[in-house]
């Protein structure tokens, strides 16, 4: 899946780039990003899959993206403090637009997809903000966890490193069930818009002296 990642981040990196930062999981912007979505199939090729044998949802090819980035642009040695960013902007799931989606639906089934997607929109949204949290904790650990192999005994130790932001952030969210691949990349993802927000400012301070 890294492989996958990061030939998109180098084939299409303007696309891949305003996926990561601004892919709000509304349908026209699904219909914006069709071309990117297709253009992935030379990717999994390259990566050694099948087109059909990994399954992505968008989320987590977010996650995906964000963390190619941040490895191809983000030194190991970067020192960020983002105590002073303004808070990002994480889309909250739309529960009018739910009810009618599940008004529209026809037979139990349909319903039960709808009540599922909306679950999944719930939790991704819970997750960003524990993501972003934990980044503004602690970004120099979450740098180097997002430098260790998945599933890696590296990767283990890098999160007993970040366990008191991880407390904190448990203490201002609520706790969340999730699994680790799921919270490595939510931060993966905040701590790259973080620092982009930040690169954005600084441009635009320079621009304007």
């Amino acid at each position: 899946m890294g492989k996958f990642a990061d030939c998109l981040t180098e084939r299409e990196p303007k696309l891949a780039r305003e996926y990561v930062l601004h892919y709000d999981n509304q349908e026209n912007d699904f219909k914006k990003f069709r071309a990117f979505f297709s253009d992935a199939y030379v990717c999994f090729r390259r990566s050694n899959y099948h087109a059909g044998s990994m399954k992505l949802s968008r989320d987590l090819l977010r996650y995906l993206l964000a963390e190619s980035f941040v490895t191809k642009e983000v030194s190991l040695m970067a020192s960020y403090d983002f105590s002073a960013v303004e808070p990002l902007s994480q889309p909250k799931p739309d529960k009018a637009k739910f009810e009618k989606l599940v008004a529209k639906a026809r037979g139990i089934e349909k319903k039960k997809e709808v009540a599922k997607n909306w679950e999944h929109a719930q939790l991704d949204y819970l997750l960003s903000i524990f993501g972003e949290c934990t980044a503004r904790e602690n970004p120099v650990d979450v740098r180097h966890l997002l430098s260790t192999k998945l599933s890696s005994d590296a990767e283990r130790l890098k999160f007993k490193d970040l366990k008191p932001a991880l407390n904190v952030c448990a203490e201002k969210h609520g706790g969340l069930a999730f699994d680790m691949m799921q919270l490595r990349g939510a931060i993966a993802l905040n701590y790259y818009r973080l620092v982009e927000r930040i690169s954005m400012e600084t441009t635009s301070s320079k621009g304007a002296n």
